[in-house]
């Protein structure tokens, strides 16, 4: 009788549970990480004898790489709490922006620019588990970052507007001229924007129009530059940057990156 239990046990097959796929949150960081690294690599393999600025702009892509390592890494040990991993999260998108904004300084600039709006999508998807007010995100601490990215964004389009007043050729030809007016009053909406997201920061409700405005000057100014084909890297890089921003920001308020009906 035992020894028939004992060769009935040994006839069960033992049936192992596939292991639960792991949260959104680190799939989202484990992507923008392989990302970092495919960037970071093919900017290097398309640099022959860099110089002083570009070295410069892959030292930037360098220490993205590590702070999407790092955002990983940290993001594996603390996905059920945010604020554990909103630090390595800031510092992911600083070291974002610095490696956007030296990508003009790359000898691949051309070939890896869908390769930087790639990370822009995946970052795009951490930026609701920290922005859009889930999973216990405080509304206080998104606002402050509204009031971060509306000074980020002002000081951009200055840069754009500077970069393209330097542009001599630019300024002589009618529709530079008139994309160069187009980048003033998208400024001038910006400097206005964050204005009064600083001083009325604890009721976003009141700046709905600032950003409606600016949002509408931007576009203006975009469709103007469209026209103009006399601006170099430096404006369409900073143009670049300020619509990533302005979406940040609109993600923020509530508003659908993919739903004009704001704009």
């Amino acid at each position: 009788m035992m020894m028939g239990l004992l060769l009935a046990a040994a006839q069960i097959v033992v049936v192992r549970r596939a292991p639960p796929p792991p949260p959104p949150v680190v799939e989202a960081a484990h992507h923008v990480h392989e990302l970092a690294a495919a960037l970071h690599h093919e900017a290097e393999a398309g640099a022959h004898h860099p110089g002083y600025w570009e070295r410069a702009a892959l030292s930037r892509l360098h220490a993205f790489e590590e702070a999407a390592g790092h955002f990983h890494a940290q993001v594996e040990t603390f996905h059920q709490d945010p604020r554990h991993t909103e630090g390595d999260y800031a510092a992911l998108l600083v070291a974002f922006d610095e490696a956007r904004r030296w990508m003009p300084y790359l000898h691949a600039a051309h070939g890896i620019e869908h390769r930087f709006e790639d990370v822009a999508v995946a970052l795009g998807g951490l930026r609701a588990f920290y922005e859009g007010g889930h999973v216990g995100v405080d509304p206080v601490w998104a606002q402050g970052r509204v009031l971060e990215l509306a000074h980020e964004l002002e000081e951009t389009l200055q840069r754009a507007l500077t970069a393209a007043v330097v542009d001599e050729e630019a300024r002589s030809r009618r529709h530079g001229g008139k994309a160069i007016r187009g980048l003033v009053r998208s400024q001038r909406a910006a400097a206005h924007l964050h204005e009064q997201v600083e001083r009325l920061a604890p009721d976003p409700d009141h700046t709905i129009g600032d950003l409606q405005e600016t949002r509408a000057q931007f576009n203006e100014a975009i469709y103007r530059l469209g026209k103009s084909k006399d601006f170099g890297q430096t404006v369409a890089a900073e143009v670049s940057r300020a619509g990533q921003l302005l979406e940040e920001i609109e993600s923020l308020y509530g508003f659908d990156a993919h739903d004009d009906h704001h704009r």
